[in-house]
């Protein structure tokens, strides 16, 4: 395993969207996604250098083309394992501290 796949599973598990319990579940979709040879250094622990050189493992396993379209879409599908998924958000909408008011609809004449 390496560094990089590492430290982008550990930013996921503490975005809260992943338990530690899922780290290899999380670990197998990071890796399933950029290939699992050798994985390129990140230039730093910044999650953004970290990403990017997943983008570039990705590239160097032929997962995808050297393109920025390809490394686009590969970005939103691993930046979207940490979103939080709708069950762990829903609960949240019930306990804002403001309220919405609801106002009927009107139809105006033309």
């Amino acid at each position: 395993m390496s560094k990089t796949v590492d430290q982008f599973v550990d930013a996921i598990i503490d975005s809260g969207t992943y338990q530690p319990l899922d780290r290899i579940y999380v670990t197998n979709k990071v890796l399933g996604f950029v290939g699992d040879a050798q994985a390129v250094d990140a230039k730093s622990d910044d999650l953004l250098d970290v990403l990017d050189a997943l983008l570039e493992t990705a590239v160097q396993n032929g997962k995808i083309e050297d393109s920025q379209t390809d490394k686009d879409i590969l970005e939103a599908q691993l930046t979207d394992l940490m979103t939080q998924r709708q069950p762990t958000l829903m609960p949240n909408f019930g306990t804002s501290t403001t309220t919405v008011q609801k106002k009927p609809l009107t139809t105006s004449t033309i």
